[in-house]
């Protein structure tokens, strides 16, 4: 049925999608099943009572480049005849594309304006190979998920014939540069300058062929990090470094980013920081203390202590954190955050109560001991509590619940230097928290002002709000573990307002198969290492255009009898793109991944030519999440 030049990668055949949309013909209550697959026909015979006839496209003619991508189509069907005979039935359809010039994935289907018709939307695929692609589409419609019933004997046919044509190699490139800022903790100016190299000798940089098979190793300037890969073909390719890739049709892509703080030093022995708290306000459960520091990226919370106590000892250790030191303009501060309830014992609020300041210099595999003797926070400022949780919680279905064990409702005003020039730096001074641990509660929250205390200089206030979700995951012959992840949530400068609340801006993927025919939802086993991976575009933002896309591949595997789940690999896309085909060297044989798809609101987002940046104010996030999937 079908010719071209040079060989493709064939689909599973078709195995029908459950749209259900009623009275698509015009009958009442009518449904349809729908597929895109790569199979070949059935035996069957004909309904004659009902006929169908495709009105267009006629034909698909097209000509494009090395790894260009085919024109969507939008294919209009008519039906005629005794359409009531197919009230209360529904109605199976499938396209039958062998070449796979198409997504094999959930089809867009409507009822056209005349009685009668409808219409699907097929989106193009990129095809990597050059080659002359001719033969035929075939449209099935049947009465019976077997197609035994058909109610167009010989199916519907669309002729294509697409050339792609071999296209010229470039050289594509780039630098990878560091530009520090850093905060003076006392008058609050930050100071930087056009930044320092990141060589990148250490990091694999290489281009991916657009089918995810084809490698070319690039190389390097370690003097300013610079990188250049020769005889990249033109189109759309795969820039790999490291774990990371950057799905892109660019010969220039920055791996360059602003970076909060210092270039720190980070312990790399098992050395302990001691800290000696005391003048603390009386613990409480759901307190906690937080070592912070903007230059050096200090973070770390520590949770344990005994009710009713003013003092305690913090022992942490420091492997893989930075060397503070003050003399390099380090301001560490150690902060109680002390929980109240809000009304219901499930609500609760976190407030910084008492704070010290400590100096000195943190050397490596050497221990430290530090006194923080705490003094009180004054609280003369207010930040506002207003966020629609209920919007945020209408969600929840499409996170694949089945692996979730809860929701944690939050709304976050913290403070970051520089935060409107830098964006989502890694590191932000935890400000005033809301949350509820009772995931019934779905109501929108309205608190109005709550006591803080006042910016430091340099800083401003983040206002963020959404839900966390706890993925849990359970490796072969390992006790289970929930793992948190992002969820859902919306970032902004601005004051929420009891009119204008904090709620999302971008929602979840829709439908993520994997292989054109299976939901990734479900747990399977899948053979091969470069599975094709197709979503639908959220219904956030309207009209479902997010700004970036991420895939981000968990490893799932055991440690001392718990479960793991290592990152392997973050891919990056345009908004624009629903569908990838995993690059090789991600998966391996016999093990099983999770995959989380992130959809991004931020209009300054350049995922395809500057991905590192961090995203800027106002900006919103929605993840996905697939079930474990094992690859043989």
């Amino acid at each position: 049925m079908a010719h071209r030049s040079s060989a493709g990668s064939p689909l599973p055949s078709r195995v029908p999608r459950d749209f259900r949309l009623p009275a698509l013909l015009g009958a009442a209550s009518t449904s349809l099943v729908l597929g895109l697959g790569c199979g070949g026909g059935s035996s069957s015979h004909s309904s004659t009572a009902v006929s169908l006839a495709l009105v267009s496209p006629a034909q698909i003619q097209a000509t494009l480049a090395q790894a260009g991508q085919v024109p969507d189509q939008t294919l209009e069907v008519q039906a005629s005849g005794d359409l009531n005979r197919l009230a209360g039935q529904t109605i199976y359809a499938e396209v039958v594309d062998p070449d796979s010039l198409f997504v094999h994935g959930p089809l867009t289907v409507s009822a056209g304006a005349a009685p009668g018709t409808f219409s699907a939307n097929l989106a193009g695929q990129v095809l990597a190979n050059a080659g002359h692609y001719t033969g035929t589409i075939e449209i099935l419609v049947a009465t019976d998920p077997t197609f035994t019933n058909q109610l167009a004997v010989p199916p519907l046919a669309l002729p294509f014939d697409v050339t792609v044509t071999a296209t010229s190699t470039r050289s594509v490139g780039g630098n990878s540069m560091i530009a520090y800022q850093t905060l003076d903790a006392a008058t609050g100016v930050m100071s930087g300058g056009a930044g320092v190299p990141n060589p990148l000798s250490s990091t694999a940089v290489k281009a991916v062929e657009a089918d995810g098979t084809t490698v070319l190793q690039g190389s390097y300037d370690t003097l300013n990090g610079d990188y250049s890969i020769l005889e990249v073909p033109s189109g759309y390719y795969w820039l790999q470094v490291g774990s990371d890739y950057i799905w892109t049709s660019s010969s220039s892509v920055s791996l360059s980013w602003q970076q909060a703080g210092r270039a720190v030093t980070l312990d790399t022995t098992a050395v302990d920081a001691t800290f000696d708290v005391t003048r603390m306000t009386p613990w409480a459960s759901n307190d906690y203390l937080l070592c912070y520091d903007y230059n050096s990226g200090l973070h770390v919370n520590w949770n344990t202590g005994t009710a009713g106590t003013t003092s305690q000892t913090m022992t942490i250790p420091w492997l893989g954190l930075p060397l503070v030191d003050t003399t390099q303009g380090d301001a560490p501060q150690v902060i109680q955050y002390v929980d109240s309830v809000q009304g219901t014992s499930t609500v609760h609020t976190s407030t910084p109560t008492n704070a010290y300041s400590w100096s000195g210099t943190m050397t490596n595999g050497q221990s430290s001991t530090f006194y923080p003797v705490l003094a009180p926070i004054a609280l003369t400022d207010t930040v506002p509590v207003y966020f629609q949780r209920s919007a945020f919680a209408s969600y929840r279905s499409q996170y694949n619940p089945a692996y979730i064990l809860g929701w944690g409702p939050f709304m976050e005003a913290d403070s970051l230097a520089g935060a409107s020039a830098i964006g989502a730096a890694d590191s932000w001074l935890d400000g005033v928290t809301w949350q509820d641990s009772n995931n019934g509660n779905v109501g929108d929250v309205a608190l109005g002002d709550i006591p803080a205390p006042v910016l430091a200089p340099g800083c401003q206030r983040i206002y963020y709000a959404g839900e966390t979700h706890y993925l849990v995951l359970t490796a072969p012959g390992a006790v289970a573990m929930a793992f948190p992840v992002r969820g859902i949530r919306s970032y902004t400068l601005t004051p929420p307002t009891s009119g204008s609340p904090l709620q999302p801006l971008v929602s979840p993927v829709k439908s993520p198969i994997i292989n054109g025919v299976s939901p990734l939802v479900l747990p399977q086993t899948v053979a091969g290492l470069t599975p094709s991976i197709a979503w639908t575009a959220p219904d956030l933002p309207s009209p479902g255009t997010p700004d970036e896309y991420e895939v981000l591949v968990y490893q799932v595997g055991a440690d001392a009898g718990l479960t793991t789940a290592t990152q392997v690999a973050r891919l990056y896309l345009p908004g624009t793109q629903t569908s990838l085909v995993l690059p090789s060297g991600i998966l391996a044989h016999g093990q099983t991944y999770v995959f989380l798809i992130r959809s991004y609101v931020d209009s300054t987002s350049a995922p395809s030519t500057a991905p590192f940046y961090y995203h800027k104010f106002p900006y919103g996030l929605a993840e996905s999440l697939s079930a474990m999937i094992t690859f043989s």
